[in-house]
C-alpha cells in the first residue's frame, strides 16, 4: 500500500494513454464509420482517469494531513503493531491509516454512530495486513459498513437476535463492501473479526481461493504448496470431528490471518511452516517483536491443549442496509423493493 504521488499519478496517465491508443487505433483502421467511436472511448478514459486522479489526490492530501489526535491515541490503545512502531514506520503507518480512511468510507447503520475508537480499529487492521507489501492495494474494497449486531443469514438482511436463527458477525461482499457487527467489533473478538474480514478483500473480493491476489510465479507457488500442507494439520486449537467436511481455503487464510497477526507467537510454536509460509507472504515477523501478543511464552504444562481460537465463520450474505441492499439486487437483476 502507497501513498499516492505525482509519479504514480504519471504513471498512471501514460497508461491511460497507451490503453487508449491501443483500443482507438484499430477503430480508426477499420474505418470512418468505426472512427466515429473513438471520441467515445476517449471520453470513457478521461472519465475513469480523472476519477482516479480525484480520489488518489483526496488520500494524499488526507496522508499529509495524517490523523486526528483521538483516532491516533485510539489506534495507539487498540493495536499492539502500531504501538510497537518508532520514528519513520510510525509516521509512514499514520499516513497510510490516513490515506484508507479517505478512501474508504466507514458507515454506521441502523442508529450506529462511528467514532474514532472504531475508525482506529479498521484503520489499523487494514493497514496491518499490507504494511510489508507496499504492491499491495486494497482496489476492490468499497465501504465500510458497522451494524448495532449480527445479521441474518438466510438472505433476508435482517439484524437478528431470535434464538435458533443463524446469523453472522461480519461479511467481505463480492461487490467490494465490508460489512462488520460493532459489539464484536469493540468487544470479543474485536480486531480479529477487522483483520479477518479485510484478509478475505486481499483474498479478491471476486474468486477468492485462499491465495492472496498480489501473489506471483514462485512465491505464489510457495503458498499454495504451504496452503496445501498447513490445511491437512488444521489451524491451533482446531477440533475436527469424524465426518466434518474439508475447511475452505478461503476460510482458512483469513483464520490463520488471526493468528498470525493476533497471536503469532502460538502459530509459530504450534504450527510453524505455516508461520514461515505466511511471513513471506506479509513479508512481516510478528512473532519476533517483543510487544506481540503472546512473545516470550512458553508452552502450555500438561497436555498441550489450548483455548478454542475465535471462531465467526458461518457463510456470509447479504446485511440489511438498504442501499446495500439495492446493490445486490442490481447486480442481481432483481427488481428494487420500495418498502
Amino acid at each position: 500500500m502507497r501513498i499516492p504521488d505525482r509519479a504514480s499519478m504519471r504513471r498512471r496517465f501514460y497508461l491511460s494513454c497507451i490503453a487508449w491508443s491501443a483500443v482507438c487505433l484499430p477503430l480508426v483502421l477499420a474505418g470512418p464509420r468505426a472512427a466515429l467511436l473513438v471520441p467515445f472511448v476517449a471520453a470513457v478514459g478521461a472519465v475513469e482517469y480523472l476519477a482516479y486522479r480525484r480520489s488518489a489526490m483526496r488520500r494524499a492530501k488526507a496522508a499529509d494531513a495524517g490523523l486526528d489526535r483521538e483516532t491516533e491515541e485510539a489506534m495507539r490503545a487498540c493495536s499492539w503493531f502500531y504501538a510497537s512502531l518508532e520514528g519513520e514506520e510510525a509516521s509512514n503507518f499514520e499516513r497510510l491509516a490516513a490515506a484508507f480512511l479517505a478512501g474508504h468510507r466507514i458507515t454506521g447503520v441502523s442508529g450506529v454512530e462511528v467514532t474514532p475508537s472504531m475508525r482506529a480499529l479498521i484503520a489499523s487492521s487494514a493497514v496491518m495486513l499490507v504494511f510489508g507489501r507496499p504492491d499491495w492495494e486494497y482496489d476492490g474494497l468499497g465501504e465500510i459498513l458497522i451494524y448495532p449486531g449480527s445479521f441474518a443469514d438466510d438472505g433476508s438482511f435482517e439484524l437478528t437476535g431470535e434464538r435458533g436463527r443463524r446469523s453472522v458477525l461480519g461479511m467481505a461482499h463480492h461487490l467490494g463492501d465490508v460489512i462488520i457487527s460493532l459489539p464484536h467489533l469493540l468487544g470479543g473478538p474485536g480486531a480479529a473479526l477487522a483483520v479477518h474480514e479485510f484478509t478475505h478483500v486481499i483474498d479478491g473480493v471476486k474468486g477468492a481461493d485462499g491465495i492472496p491476489s498480489g501473489l506471483r510465479g514462485e512465491e505464489l507457488a510457495r503458498w499454495k504448496r504451504t496452503l496445501d500442507e498447513a490445511m491437512k494439520q488444521g489451524l491451533p486449537g482446531d477440533r475436527p470431528l469424524p465426518g466434518d467436511p474439508p475447511p475452505s481455503p478461503v476460510e482458512f487464510l483469513a483464520s490463520a490471518a488471526e493468528f498470525f497477526f493476533l497471536q503469532p507467537a502460538r502459530l509459530l510454536r504450534e504450527r510453524p511452516g505455516l508461520y514461515a509460509g505466511m511471513k513471506e507472504v506479509f513479508r512481516l515477523d510478528p512473532a519476533s517483536c517483543p510487544t506481540s501478543p503472546g512473545y516470550g511464552e512458553e508452552p502450555p504444562a500438561g497436555t498441550g491443549d489450548s483455548p478454542q481460537a475465535p471462531s465467526f465463520r458461518p457463510r456470509r450474505r447479504e446485511a440489511p442496509s438498504r442501499a446495500f441492499r439495492g446493490r445486490v439486487r442490481r447486480s442481481s437483476g432483481r427488481p428494487e423493493s420500495r418498502s
